[in-house]
């Protein structure tokens, strides 16, 4: 079920906990969905009102696209189940598809659970969610807001009040501490806190509570508490023994229940007075001005850490010498506030809200500007600056911004944008707040850090943010296996930004991954000569060239060129699949051991588990091989391939465990062949790691299940049939299998080599010879053959009776590096096994 979080923060995600970052980086679809799950009442609301809602400056015709564009790209990213609609003109949330915090508060709230509700509430309800110029959904979230926290507040104190009705004071003075933080500038609230407090015998806290919050009333309003509160205080201040033990006669729970607002001198300071101005009144500096007024660091106080993320925005000057250019500044300022926001990554904070004298006009081109913001920057714990001016260049604007390092002072990047015309401008702003976006991003994110090293600038954040959509997908839940709808990402990245040629360099892989190889080496001949290609990506397509051609070797050079520029970009699955093709499984776990799982791209990485399980079954350790397949396989239940290494590990082991995996494996929806897979490897796996009378019986199973799916079965069952059969010795059966399929296909290497092979094992080696002369002037169209022919060839001289030329032929078939699965346990080396240069050629070189 996808999960939807709106207190606190904003956040959506998928039934795997990944993030859905295609939706929650648009305003509009998040603000869309959040609207159609959260919006009382609840159920399917009329297009008509959404059209008000969200798109008040379009005319109905193209409102009503719209829309209908922004719930097309809903049930795309989410699913078509999820959007639903009644009719043609409502729309509505299938609750079954989509969990949220907000709809599930309120529902435990209406089921009398409080204190469960109370878990889910953790903050504001959509914090710094603006869409442009949708005025009433602003109203709307401060409505739901206030609504929100009035029923948290009241749940706080019913709970309060529920544990001193039952003598736990402690428990009492929790949840009306809770109460306090959701509406901290309530005084009821603070009143019912000191006389708890007082009741429980801490006078000190108490007082320290009241101290508190007339510090807090004081910042905030420039107020004193009321003669009430005072006098409470006072009491409590005058008394040397504790409140004596009374029924608690004031009831705090209506001042927070929903209902009428608050009037007189509290209306103020309640939910709907000066937070709520606070927070919705603001303007331009509404997102990021509540974040550094929470940050702000008074005279005398520590410096916080620096951290990268947090980022301050010290404005764009005018330096166009009119005062028509304010709106230009405000645009630049509002945008990149906005765009850093939405990011997910990092945190945006007005240098106004830090210091409230600074603004714009005091921005020139000097190094004292910079000097000035690195300050405001460690007052609020930022370790980005961003900032730059605009000025006319003839007809045009030009706008210059800084990216700066505080603690350095250094410039790391820098970003222009230029409006020819009145008519560019908010296309320009919005470049300009996307750029400045993605080399922000580049340079904070874990996954992305490294990135522009290799690079000539930076991309748009949304070309940037459609590429990493594109790599998400690609590395998914299957890895490489089903890269479906990754293509599409990196071609609306390229269109976003032509500059950017990175999703193109991916987009070959992603080709050749769906088996569309000639459209790969099309793209890839493109690209090759193109002159503004960066360094990384010249190398990933070296890459690529050299692993279409079977150069493994060379193939692993240059994506270890990749990695010595950018080791934690989205690179490292290339490097360990390199790596491991190339026999080097020491190096593959070097690399995933490395890697960040949490945030970086091997969080991403579907074929992660599978990979290091591959790594440490070619090394040989299997306790340490069956975790990580077993990770692979509940990732992709299901998948073959996932399914296949989980399989391999227990096999290695002789666990007792594998039986019952095979009997699921069975009863699963497979095709029949697929079941037979899973016998039939783990038999090869029984036998090639000593365990041969388990591997017998197993190799049995795998042949009757052949045997009996042999008639109308297909070609592929019947192939493997004659294979087991030989492994098993069983000679004669194998042969009317292996005759009959060589009848139909007496070109295929596949047919002919496994033939060959029966016969020299039956001792025709004048027919196993002539076999593989044969194989040996086929004419490969491709490496793949090429490796084929001497995989077969090798096979034969091992059943003729020649190690050392079997050797020779698979060193020749090793030479740029192979991957080593299924050699220690393929049946056709058998007697190979006990042969030292074998041993030696089969052992991991690095």
């Amino acid at each position: 079920m996808l999960r939807l979080v709106t207190f606190a923060a904003l956040d959506l995600s998928d039934a795997l906990g990944s993030e859905v970052r295609a939706v929650r980086l648009q305003p509009k679809r998040i603000a869309l969905l959040a609207y159609l799950t959260v919006a009382r009442p609840g159920g399917f609301h009329r297009r008509d009102s959404l059209l008000a809602l969200f798109w008040p400056e379009l005319d109905d015709s193209r409102a009503r696209g719209a829309l209908n564009q922004a719930l097309h790209e809903l049930r795309r990213e989410l699913g078509a189940a999820v959007v639903v609609s009644r009719g043609n003109e409502e729309v509505g949330i299938d609750s079954g598809q989509l969990w949220c915090d907000a709809v599930d508060f309120e529902e435990l709230l209406e089921r009398g659970e409080p204190e469960k509700a109370l878990e889910l509430y953790r903050g504001d309800f959509l914090p710094a969610l603006h869409v442009t110029r949708s005025h009433e959904f602003a109203s709307w979230i401060a409505e739901t807001d206030d609504r929100l926290k009035r029923r948290a507040s009241a749940a706080a104190v019913e709970q309060a009040e529920h544990s001193e009705a039952k003598g736990s004071l402690g428990a009492a003075v929790r949840f009306m501490r809770r109460a306090m933080r959701i509406s901290p500038l309530d005084e009821g609230l603070v009143r019912e806190l000191i006389r708890l407090l007082d009741k429980a015998g801490d006078r000190a806290e108490a007082l320290n509570t009241y101290r508190g919050f007339a510090e807090l009333l004081e910042v905030e309003v420039g107020a004193k508490p009321s003669p009430e509160t005072q006098n409470i205080a006072a009491e409590v201040r005058a008394r040397t023994a504790p409140r004596p033990t009374a029924p608690n006669t004031r009831s705090v729970r209506a001042t927070a229940a929903p209902g009428p607002e608050p009037t007189g001198a509290d209306s103020a300071l309640g939910p709907r007075g000066l937070l709520h101005r606070m927070r919705y009144g603001m303007g331009l500096a509404g997102i990021a001005g509540l974040v550094g007024f929470a940050m702000w660091i008074g005279p005398g106080m520590r410096t916080p850490p620096l951290d990268p993320s947090k980022v301050l925005v010290g404005g764009i000057g005018n330096r166009t010498g009119t005062a028509a250019g304010d709106g230009f500044s405000d645009g630049a300022v509002y945008g990149t506030i906005q765009s850093l926001a939405l990011s997910g990554i990092a945190t945006p904070i007005d240098a106004g809200s830090v210091d409230p004298t600074w603004s714009e006009a005091r921005i020139f081109q000097t190094s004292e500007t910079s000097a000035q913001l690195r300050r405001l920057a460690k007052r609020a714990g930022a370790g980005t600056v961003v900032w730059g001016f605009f000025d006319r260049v003839g007809d045009s604007v030009q706008i210059r911004s800084e990216i700066v390092d505080v603690e350095s002072g250094l410039i790391v990047d820098a970003v222009e944008a230029t409006a020819a015309a009145e008519s560019d401008r908010e296309q320009v702003l919005d470049s300009f707040s996307q750029r400045v976006t993605g080399a922000i991003t580049a340079r904070i994110d874990t996954r992305f850090a490294e990135w522009e090293m290799g690079s000539d600038g930076s991309p748009s954040f949304d070309a940037f943010l459609e590429f990493v959509r594109g790599l998400e997908l690609y590395l998914g839940r299957a890895g490489f296996l089903q890269p479906e709808g990754a293509i599409e990402r990196f071609d609306e990245a390229f269109r976003l930004d032509p500059g950017f040629l990175t999703p193109k360099v991916w987009a070959v892989l992603a080709h050749d991954a769906m088996g569309e190889g000639d459209r790969a080496d099309s793209l890839a001949s493109s690209l090759a000569d193109a002159d503004q290609l960066a360094l990384t990506d010249r190398y990933i397509l070296n890459h690529w060239f050299a692993a279409r051609d079977g150069r493994r070797g060379e193939a692993l050079d240059e994506i270890r060129k990749a990695m010595v520029l950018s080791p934690r970009a989205e690179y490292m699955p290339l490097a360990v699949l390199a790596a491991l093709q190339a026999g080097r499984p020491r190096e593959a776990v070097r690399w995933m051991t490395a890697a960040d799982t949490v945030t970086g791209w091997a969080s991403h990485w579907g074929l992660y588990s599978a990979s290091l399980a591959w790594a440490y079954h070619a090394l040989g350790i299997h306790d340490l091989e069956l975790e990580p397949a077993r990770r692979a396989r509940l990732m992709a239940p299901g998948n073959q391939y996932m399914l296949s290494w989980e399989i391999a590990a227990l096999a290695s082991l002789a666990h007792p465990d594998l039986d019952s995996r095979l009997s699921e494996i069975l009863d699963m929806e497979l095709t029949p062949y697929n079941k037979g897979q899973a016998l039939c490897s783990a038999a090869n796996e029984l036998v090639g790691h000593g365990h041969r009378v388990e591997g017998a019986e197993m190799l049995n199973r795998c042949i009757q299940w052949d045997l009996e799916r042999a008639v109308g079965g297909g070609e592929n069952i019947r192939h493997r049939l004659s294979w087991s059969l030989i492994f098993a010795g069983r000679f004669g059966e194998a042969r009317p299998y292996l005759e009959e399929l060589a009848a139909d296909r007496p070109n295929n290497l596949n047919v002919i080599g496994p033939l060959a092979v029966l016969e020299a094992a039956q001792g025709n080696r004048d027919e196993a010879e002539r076999l593989d002369g044969f194989i040996q002037a086929y004419p490969a169209r491709d490496s793949y053959w090429e490796k084929r022919k001497l995989y077969w060839r090798a096979a034969i001289a091992t059943r003729l009776g020649d190690p050392q030329g079997a050797v020779r032929l698979l060193s020749e078939y090793v030479g740029e590096g192979q991957s080593f699965r299924g050699f220690h346990a393929d049946l056709f080396f058998e007697p190979l096994w006990n042969y030292p240069p074998f041993a030696l050629l089969m052992e991991p070189t690095g």
